[in-house]
């Protein structure tokens, strides 16, 4: 009854979610591939179960696969002239051994993955169109409403205490996939999808339900 209640409740925020709606009309294998690990998220969550982490894996591939190729980011690796110029003129401050070193196209590359990272890792990109730091030529959207924040939080911390390594590992792979998303891409950093959605899930169980999950 509880779990039924609960997943009810994990309907809803879905349907809430302007996220949602824009996958669904944009790319609907996609979305019954996120939604369905999001399923196996929560269970593997209450019972570990290889087969059922396998699953989760394979659908996460199957993600990528239907994601990734339109939504790579090319400029992580592909430099501009205007690039190039900057990394020339900030070897100037150094002699030319630690110039080298430290201003190339390889920090470059990394410093735009961990620009990709904080962007992905910053809450306010998904409760508030990544509002007051918004990206210069991106259509920034809510992809849940704002008034979840408080479930986001208590789910948060709930599996941060109670997790398994299936979960840590996926969230890593989902995190650094998401990292290779350009910031232009129509759907945004869908990989975490299911992480999110099964925080709010977990957070709701525990605020309404009652540790019942």
């Amino acid at each position: 009854m509880a779990s039924g209640l609960g997943y009810s409740i994990l309907i809803v925020v879905l349907l809430l979610s302007p996220w949602t709606v824009r996958i669904a009309f944009s790319n609907p294998l996609l979305l019954l591939a996120l939604i369905l690990q999001t399923v196996l998220l929560n269970l593997i969550h209450k019972k570990r179960n290889p087969k059922i982490s396998f699953l989760l894996f394979l659908l996460l591939i199957i993600s990528v696969l239907l994601y990734l190729p339109q939504s790579f980011d090319l400029s992580l690796f592909v430099h501009t002239p205007e690039e190039i110029f900057k990394i020339n003129q900030r070897r100037q401050y150094y002699d030319n051994l630690t110039g080298r070193l430290f201003q190339n196209k390889l920090s470059l590359s990394v410093n735009k993955f961990e620009t990709n990272l904080f962007q992905i890792l910053d809450p306010n990109m998904y409760f508030f169109a990544s509002h007051p730091r918004e990206r210069v030529g991106v259509k920034e959207f809510s992809k849940f409403h704002f008034l979840f924040i408080p479930i986001f939080l208590i789910g948060f911390f709930s599996l941060i205490k109670d997790t398994s390594k299936t979960i840590f590992i996926y969230a890593f792979f989902t995190i650094a996939i998401s990292t290779l998303v350009k910031n232009s891409a129509y759907l945004g950093p869908v990989f975490v999808f299911p992480l999110i959605v099964s925080v709010l899930y977990i957070g709701t169980c525990r605020l309404i339900l009652r540790n019942e999950t």
